[in-house]
């Protein structure tokens, strides 16, 4: 009789899913980014404090900015990955890398502890499908985490902080 043998998840990323989806490094080389475009979700905002922003911002400012991280990417050959779609009630959502955590087997998808980013986590987790990479993990029920809370110092070892987030 054979032995069934089954190769490790890592191991057959780029055979499964068409890439090896791996973070396990904040200071490894940058092969991909997701990132939103800032859209009419940062325009008429008139209190920032509403929106957990320490000033009202500048709309044409955070594309401009925005716009000139995205040529510094692809100057150093980073694929990008938009988020187009998103509800016109996420000011926030430009700041994507507190909505995904990249892990060495592919993503988490998390869940900010505000409110106002709660349909957010709609939009990052139908885009991560779009690209195909494997979502490992999603924060539910009541639970609370944002990407940007975790550094990976190597494969095995991570920094997480904590807040009221």
């Amino acid at each position: 009789m054979k032995s069934l043998t089954m190769n490790l998840f890592k191991d057959d990323l780029e055979k499964v899913w068409g890439a090896n989806y791996s973070v396990c490094s904040e200071i490894g080389k940058l092969r991909a980014v997701l990132m939103r475009r800032p859209g009419k979700e940062v325009e008429g905002i008139t209190s920032a404090e509403a929106v957990y922003m320490r000033e009202i911002p500048d709309p044409q400012k955070l594309r401009e900015e925005h716009d000139s991280l995205v040529e510094v990417y692809k100057q150093h050959g980073v694929d990008i990955y938009y988020i187009d779609e998103m509800d016109e009630t996420c000011p926030n959502a430009m700041y994507c890398r507190d909505l995904v955590l990249g892990t060495p087997e592919g993503v988490i998808i998390c869940r900010p502890g505000i409110t106002v980013r709660s349909k957010e986590v709609k939009y990052v987790s139908k885009r991560i499908s779009e690209i195909g990479i494997p979502i490992i993990k999603t924060i539910h029920g009541n639970g609370i985490f944002e990407g940007a809370c975790l550094t990976w110092i190597d494969r095995e070892t991570v920094i997480i902080g904590t807040g009221i987030r």
